[in-house]
């Protein structure tokens, strides 16, 4: 097990934990029970170049990958600065464009897998927050030097707080959403062995979700990380035509998720009014009566925004552009 981590001391706290919990059959330098071990690298996921090189000494160190998940996330309200190293959205970088990079990189890999590999997005409900209008590039208005400009979600120029609070996890997480339908498409265009899923871990209790997290959410080490096994060893998941959204609790299941989504089409009318419905039921609803619904395991559909082809392959093919330089 490889872990990509920015702190070098919890990374080494893992990997203590770790073997304790191995015991006796946790050899660290035998080659022989390579299952046993983990492998720490540090890397910060604000800055590409540092994603880069951690996606390369991952290819130089294996031959295969069986599993990729996309698991880092930060939330703006925790955030110190909102720009990252090259200049994007920090939220948008760390939960998305990083990932992005790491996946354009590490495919080769995991198409080598003896099994049936999977790439897991560690994605939110939250997604439903957002139609996608903010992760679609446009083209300037000048007529005798026409650019493209970036998405409104990935920018970090832009001064405007209460956008990058209230959007900037959602917009994130339905990018997230977005990527890995579109390289479900890709990937059966290449008949490649490759699954992809999106998974919601529901409220989780961590640093991110902090004193209501730990209150109300899901334990990190036990149910917060049942969506993400199940993504990983369930069959039929992930592939052209099969269910590719994995939840624990069962809020949305339909008639809701029609309800909801009928719903948000008419608040879209009125500027604002989606952000607010969708974090009243967020901190109102889900929140405090998430464990109630809680199921082992359940399938979902996303936002109806998340199926527009349009939207999965604009973005695709600007996030394609902007990491070039790391290929």
């Amino acid at each position: 097990m490889v872990v990509i981590g920015r702190n070098s001391t919890k990374l080494l706290i893992l990997q203590s934990e770790l073997q304790k919990l191995a015991g006796s059959n946790y050899h660290n330098n035998d080659k022989n029970n390579v299952e046993s071990r983990m492998i720490p690298i540090q890397a910060n996921l604000n800055d590409m170049e540092s994603v880069s090189r951690a996606a390369d000494e991952v290819s130089f160190k294996f031959k295969r990958i069986d599993f990729l998940i996309n698991n880092a996330g930060v939330h703006p309200m925790n955030l110190k600065s909102f720009v990252s190293a090259q200049g994007y959205d920090q939220t948008f970088t760390v939960n998305y464009l990083s990932h992005f990079l790491l996946t354009e990189k590490l495919l080769p890999k995991l198409e080598k897998s003896r099994y049936e590999p999977r790439i897991i997005q560690i994605s939110s409900r939250f997604h439903w927050q957002t139609n996608g209008r903010e992760l679609i590039p446009t083209v300037s208005d000048d007529e005798n030097s026409p650019s493209l400009i970036p998405p409104m979600a990935s920018r970090g120029d832009l001064s405007s707080l209460p956008r990058r609070i209230i959007r900037g996890y959602g917009n994130s997480k339905l990018a997230q959403v977005l990527h890995g339908r579109k390289l479900i498409r890709i990937l059966e265009s290449k008949k490649s062995p490759v699954k992809v899923l999106s998974v919601c871990p529901s409220w989780v209790g961590s640093e991110m979700t902090g004193g209501f997290g730990h209150f109300f959410g899901f334990p990190a080490d036990d149910v917060g990380i049942s969506q993400i096994l199940n993504a990983m060893f369930q069959p039929d998941l992930g592939g052209p035509r099969q269910p590719d959204f994995v939840v624990n609790s069962g809020f949305l299941h339909n008639p809701y998720h029609g309800f909801l989504s009928m719903i948000l089409l008419k608040l879209d009318l009125v500027p604002g009014m989606r952000d607010l419905y969708l974090h009243a039921v967020a901190y109102g609803v889900l929140l405090p009566f998430q464990k109630f619904t809680y199921g082992d395991f359940i399938l979902e559909e996303s936002s109806p925004e998340s199926y527009d082809v349009a939207i999965q392959d604009s973005l695709y093919t600007w996030s394609k552009h902007e990491i070039k330089r790391w290929i």
